[in-house]
């Protein structure tokens, strides 16, 4: 069975908790280890506990980096206990509680 994104990001940061990347560093680290994976397919912004896009919520959560101004993400981790605010198109939809989550407004219905 193939590995899924996640999995890949889980096997190529493991152990690097707290590290600061940018996008294409993640990129090239999950290229480097599982060169057949399609390098546009790999979006770390779907990953973060503090955005979000529409489609993603569907499957929410699935959070494993913080963004960071600049275009840099920190990874945290799997099921770690993050708290802070998620934002949507610069709009808070929602909100971390020590690991838990609470959808604050629904999209849904939106425009994306």
């Amino acid at each position: 069975m193939e590995m899924t994104i996640k999995e890949k990001l889980l096997d190529v940061f493991n152990g690097k908790e707290g590290m600061m990347f940018r996008s294409h560093e993640i990129k090239d680290a999950v290229i480097s280890r599982f060169p057949d994976t399609n390098k546009t397919s790999i979006l770390p912004a779907d990953y973060c506990y503090n955005k979000t896009n529409k489609g993603n919520l569907l499957v929410f959560p699935l959070p494993l980096f913080e963004y960071q101004q600049d275009g840099m993400y920190k990874y945290l981790g799997q099921n770690f206990e993050y708290s802070g605010d998620v934002f949507w198109k610069r709009e808070k939809i929602g909100e971390w509680n020590k690991g838990n989550y609470t959808q604050t407004r629904d999209i849904y219905d939106e425009e994306c």
